[in-house]
């Protein structure tokens, strides 16, 4: 079985750039980052496009794909195949080790019916014992996207946390406070404090008003050491942000709701953390500057939803690194693995058919023009006493099965449909932001209204 990302992840590749260092929140320290000056007034259009236009890296020198089982010699005793997994580390940029931090939009509009009933039932059958929520609204496609994403990274390299935000109204909160955006739990590799967080928000549920700019802001307090959570230097900084609206705070109008994320993402910028934005709802699609621009500026990927109950399909197509392709075969049959899961921060696993006897499995994964191979010899003998595999690891190895049971064929084609779609919407809304942002540029060049 071979995994190409290359198709629907074309844009990632263009948007993996370095942006130039903004001024950092007034007050704030703005530690390495050198300030600029005062940012009260937006360059024109043109001049901003041309200064934060994406600066492609080069390209990598290496791939470490490092494999975390089977060793060799390996005895396999039960269903002919063999189970592997293992992990790419990011080409580009930090090698190894990913803090990425879940924004959950909980405003009141998110308790809208969705439609998101079979999200919340594809997930429940993933993550056992996962009680479904009461009802189907966007808040619940949100939290059910966000287990997703528990169960697709590897806790062994990769912390998250979960940031909630709404929004009380305008004005001022709290010197050196984000009233209207909260961390449920700071960075960590425990999947069962992250579950627990997902779950009290389930039971709050929404309420308030839209202050992505405070839910952005706190994410990145996470990701840098300014929040609750133990900041990691030299990991890969990655922020998943949900939304289903255009923000309504902190000010009054629009516009200058727009600029503060606007300068929310200049700020994530300068501290290298990249945005995954995710509107949701046509609400959201309406006037999307303000979350393609959070993901442009960044260098992270926006990304579409129009119909909530496709965010689960939008989700599982997130990688926080590139990859152009994952190839695992069993080289002695000259098969394919039944089954390859690759999550978004580059680790994998798979099923690979065995025969009784030695079996060569080989590993093969490409990054533009790198090729990175590993290979494995185990061995298949019915009856004899089943390995040794890791609880997180047998957690994959039974999601696998899970899913290779389910009608796979038919679900990767509704996915590619859906994801084809996203596609066609993120071109069209990129250049609708664009417009509206140079409308804004304009607009908001005297200094916003006071709340």
């Amino acid at each position: 079985m071979v995994v190409r990302t290359a198709p629907l992840l074309a844009a990632l590749l263009g948007l993996l750039a370095g942006c130039a260092a903004p001024a950092p929140r007034p007050g704030a320290d703005p530690g390495p980052v050198r300030d600029p000056g005062p940012v009260t007034e937006m360059a024109p259009a043109a001049a901003a496009q041309e200064a934060l236009a994406p600066r492609l890296p080069g390209p990598p020198e290496t791939v470490d794909l490092a494999l975390a089982f089977p060793d060799d010699g390996t005895v396999f005793s039960d269903g002919a195949e063999a189970y592997v997994a293992g992990r790419l580390d990011a080409p580009f940029g930090v090698p190894g080790r990913v803090d990425a931090v879940i924004v959950i939009d909980t405003s009141e509009s998110t308790a809208r019916a969705s439609g998101a009933g079979a999200a919340e039932d594809a997930v429940s059958r993933r993550v056992r014992g996962r009680r479904r929520p009461p009802e189907s609204s966007i808040l619940a496609a949100e939290l059910a996207s966000a287990r997703l994403l528990l169960e697709d990274v590897d806790p062994r390299h990769t912390r998250l946390a979960v940031v909630s935000f709404a929004g009380v109204g305008p004005g001022p909160g709290p010197a050196g406070e984000e009233p209207n955006a909260r961390t449920e739990v700071p960075l960590t590799g425990s999947l069962d404090a992250l579950a627990a967080a997902l779950d009290r928000l389930a039971r709050r549920g929404s309420g308030g008003r839209t202050d992505m700019a405070a839910g952005l802001d706190r994410a990145v307090d996470e990701l840098i050491g300014r929040g609750h959570s133990r900041p990691d230097p030299r990991a890969l900084k990655v922020v998943v942000f949900f939304t289903d609206g255009a923000p309504t705070l902190p000010h009054r109008r629009t516009e200058a709701n727009e600029q503060a994320v606007i300068r929310a993402a200049e700020r994530a910028a300068a501290h290298r953390v990249r945005v995954f934005s995710f509107a949701v709802g046509p609400e959201a699609l309406g006037r999307p500057v303000a979350t393609v621009e959070m993901a442009r500026r960044t260098g992270g990927v926006f990304t579409p939803v129009r119909d909530p109950a496709d965010l689960l399909a939008a989700v599982e197509s997130v990688r926080f690194t590139y990859t152009d392709e994952l190839v695992i075969r069993n080289a002695t049959l000259g098969v394919g693995a039944r089954r390859i899961h690759l999550g978004p921060d580059g680790s994998f696993d798979a099923l690979v058919p065995l025969r009784s006897g030695k079996n060569r499995i080989t590993i093969r994964a490409v990054v533009g023009d790198v090729v990175a191979e590993a290979e494995r010899f185990v061995h298949y003998a019915p009856g004899s006493a089943r390995p040794f595999v890791p609880a997180d690891l047998e957690r994959r190895r039974a999601r696998l099965r899970v899913e290779r049971q389910e009608r796979e064929v038919e679900l990767e084609a509704g996915n590619a449909a859906v994801l084809e779609a996203i596609d066609r919407d993120r071109r069209q809304l990129e250049r609708r932001a664009a417009r509206q942002l140079k409308e804004l540029s304009i607009d908001v060049a005297a200094p916003p209204p006071g709340p």
